[in-house]
């Protein structure tokens, strides 16, 4: 998994670059790195993170065209920030309730008399 992490990682950061998106690539890698030693990455798995990491950004801005142009540039920034914040986990939607009719009218105004 941490594979695909520097892969999605790496690939934000080219396709950041290309909107124009001001930040600083090396001490994002750094920070990413840092991140997955956090982690528990032993030394030989850093070093696979840091050629897939590479990898990945010299392929991304290979093709950014087809890589980059399809990304919707809010939720790229979005990513970029929380890349910057030191947040590389992925993100969880939230979880849905099933909507609880009886649990709805009981907690209504009406004190449940509706």
């Amino acid at each position: 998994m941490a594979s695909g992490r520097a892969a999605r990682v790496a690939v934000t950061l080219a396709c950041a670059q290309a909107y124009g998106y001001p930040h600083d690539a090396v001490k994002l890698r750094t920070s990413y790195l840092s991140f997955e030693m956090k982690q528990g990455a032993n030394r030989a798995q850093l070093a696979d993170l840091e050629k897939t990491y590479d990898a990945a950004t010299a392929d991304a801005r290979g093709r950014k065209d087809g890589v980059c142009l399809g990304r919707d540039g809010d939720a790229l920034r979005g990513d970029l920030r929380r890349y910057q914040a030191g947040y590389f986990a992925e993100r969880n939607a939230p979880a849905k309730a099933a909507f609880d009719q009886k649990a709805f009218w009981d907690n209504a105004d009406c004190g449940g008399r509706c």
